[in-house]
């Protein structure tokens, strides 16, 4: 049988007639006792014992009371009048009802709506990249904004820069499938420069055609000062250069720098190709 308003009361320990405000005071104090009971167990010992709360019931009496409140319009707290409102021609009682009765629904909107409003900003608020980076392999701990400061830094002529990564091993070694995805999307999208990965990667990756002939790069756009062979798709950077602690935290291992086969940003890439093997 549903609960009615003369019930709800009842349960509540409130007058049929009560305000929104008698209401939630009510509940707070329910509550409070309801936690009580169940600290002190039911053994009859310690203060509150005897008192006999079931939530489920207290939770529905709200609930009816609050309905009640909704359907007479007067199911929000007591505010003062505001007079910008009223200027406006606004029913702030019905507004403040509405705003009240929805509250968490109200908030979570306001919550996506602040997430959505920061990434735009971010996304309006940063300058286009004029060379892309990718780092892939199992390097561990990464962290692009240094090696990508560090570049800006040295190379004040680029304005900006992006660095995405996929760190982790391959599948057969336990990584997760995410990475060997996003691997397989940072190729597809023909949007990366220069690669930086682990030799794993640059073998499987070298099969595939996905770099560019470090000495065709210099031959055809006209680069010079790269210290190559003529069959390198990639130089390993140094580890004394301050750039290899930079692109992960394992030291035990080789990073090499890539040019993509479809490269976009010829000039830029040379100038960090040229700064991550250099050691300056």
């Amino acid at each position: 049988m549903e609960m009615d308003i003369i019930k709800a009361a009842e349960i509540l320990g409130i007058p049929v007639d009560a305000d929104i405000d008698k209401v939630e005071h009510r509940y707070t104090i329910l509550v409070r006792q309801y936690k009580m009971t169940l600290t002190l167990g039911e053994d009859g010992n310690g203060a509150g014992s005897g008192i006999k709360l079931d939530i489920g019931e207290i939770n529905e009496a709200v609930r009816v009371m609050r309905s009640a409140l909704m359907a007479t319009g007067t199911a929000a707290p007591s505010y003062r009048e505001s007079k910008i409102l009223k200027k406006m021609g606004v029913d702030e009682k019905k507004l403040r009802n509405k705003i009240y009765y929805y509250k968490w629904h109200v908030l979570v909107g306001a919550i996506v709506l602040t997430l959505i409003a920061f990434f735009v900003a971010d996304v309006v608020a940063k300058p286009k990249p004029e060379a892309n980076i990718a780092v892939i392999g199992d390097f561990g701990y990464f962290t692009p904004e240094a090696l990508e400061n560090a570049i800006l830094e040295e190379l004040p002529e680029i304005n900006a820069i992006n660095i995405d990564s996929a760190i982790g091993g391959t599948v057969m070694e336990g990584a997760d499938y995410t990475v060997q995805i996003k691997r397989t999307v940072l190729i597809a999208a023909n949007e990366v420069d220069i690669y930086i990965c682990d030799r794993e990667f640059y073998n499987e990756a070298t099969e595939q055609g996905v770099f560019m002939r470090i000495d065709e790069f210099q031959s055809e756009y006209g680069i010079v000062g790269l210290d190559v062979k003529e069959e390198d798709f990639g130089i390993r950077i140094e580890k004394d250069s301050p750039y290899y602690e930079m692109i992960g935290s394992r030291v035990d291992m080789d990073k090499i720098v890539c040019v993509a086969s479809k490269i976009k940003n010829i000039e830029k890439t040379a100038m960090i190709l040229k700064l991550l093997l250099s050691g300056a």
